[in-house]
Parts: C-alpha cells; sequence; structure tokens
C-alpha cells in the first residue's frame, strides 16, 4: 500500500512541517530546510560531527516511518582547503557534487 501526497502540494509542505518540526532536537550542526528537503553544514575539519550527525537523521527517519531517499542525498564540498571525506547513509555512500 502506498500512501502520500502530490509533489508540491499545500498539503505536502504542510505534513513535512509537521513531520520535522523536532528535527531542530536532534541536531547540533547548522542546518536548512526547503521544500521537503533538509541540508547539513559543516565547516569543520573533524568529519565525527558530521557522521553523527547522519546516523542521528536516520533513526530519526526511520523512528517516523519516513524513508530517506539515500539516490537524493549528496555532498557538496567547498574550498581547496577542504579533505573531502566520503560519507555514507546506512551503509549507502553519498555522490560527490561540484
Amino acid at each position: 500500500m502506498q500512501s502520500g501526497v502530490p509533489q508540491g502540494s499545500t498539503l505536502g509542505a504542510l505534513l513535512f512541517l509537521a513531520y520535522t518540526i523536532d528535527l531542530k532536537n536532534i541536531l547540533t550542526s547548522p542546518f536548512a530546510m526547503y521544500a521537503d528537503d533538509v541540508k547539513l553544514y559543516n565547516t569543520s575539519t573533524n568529519n565525527s560531527l558530521l557522521i553523527q550527525e547522519h546516523a542521528a537523521i536516520l533513526k530519526w527517519s526511520h523512528d517516523r516511518l519516513l524513508p530517506l531517499n539515500i539516490k537524493k542525498c549528496n555532498v557538496l564540498y567547498i574550498g581547496k582547503h577542504n579533505p573531502k571525506y566520503t560519507y555514507s547513509i546506512g551503509g549507502a555512500h553519498l555522490e560527490k557534487k561540484d
């Protein structure tokens, strides 16, 4: 059985906000939300915080029966001296974007 609302609908946006309102309680990194996307930001050269954030989001989404679309998850590296760590969520490596 599939469930959901049409993409781009007003109800979809409202439901997304209702479901994600508590996301701010589990994340310590800065993040932004737009429509049905969440973006994490991290400027640290230590990637352990971002790995913890990924695990927290995965657990949060699993607990709320909101599966992540890993194919839409990716990493953007900014700056010449970025160590360009490899990240994964739930065992799936995240695609690197330029």
